[in-house]
């Protein structure tokens, strides 16, 4: 089956589905939600004359077909199947994430979506991939793109933790600056 990688600190309900291997990759600092799905099913191939996975193990017609059978390569269309979920991501509860989807630092999915493509960094995005927004101006995004707090150590973290959970960026800018880790 499926594997799920979780990073430091990351928490909540995801569940592999659609019967097929995958790895999902979940960054640091991650909340989820309740019933969290990463789909990761391969495709029926639609460039065959019929989508039908014939040869599959454990299909009645498959026993009754002559050898050689098709080999899953015939009807499925994708390999190595994987989610990526950057850091200090939230995601709602009841979203599936569809397979080959990175999702990108900061970002945050609602409740109830359908996430088919890349999310952006800090992007707030609702139901079937609707980005309504960003979290932050794209100088605070770059910001905390190259600060990276996430890779800090914990005791730093708890730290930084106060300003972490404020709106005033410019006290983590500051603090970041004070001690060159970033210019």
């Amino acid at each position: 089956m499926g594997q799920i990688n979780w990073g430091k600190h990351s928490y909540g309900d995801m569940k592999i589905t659609g019967g097929t291997r995958g790895t999902v990759d979940i960054g640091k600092y991650c909340s989820f939600g309740s019933d969290i799905y990463a789909f990761m099913s391969h495709d029926h191939n639609i460039k065959n004359i019929s989508s039908f996975p014939f040869g599959h193990a454990g299909m009645a017609i498959s026993k009754l077909m002559k050898p050689p059978l098709p080999n899953k390569d015939r009807y499925n269309t994708t390999k190595n199947l994987r989610v990526v979920i950057g850091n200090d991501v939230w995601i709602g509860s009841n979203t599936v994430i569809f397979r080959e989807v990175t999702i990108g630092n900061g970002a945050v999915i609602g409740a109830y979506s359908k996430i088919t493509k890349d999310v952006a960094p800090y992007s707030i995005v609702v139901g079937d991939n609707r980005v309504v927004g960003k979290r932050l101006s794209d100088k605070d995004i770059q910001f905390l793109l190259r600060l990276q707090w996430w890779d800090f150590d914990d005791d730093i973290v708890a730290e930084i933790a106060p300003m972490l959970c404020s709106p005033d960026i410019n006290a983590l800018r500051q603090w970041a600056k004070e001690r060159k880790y970033v210019s």
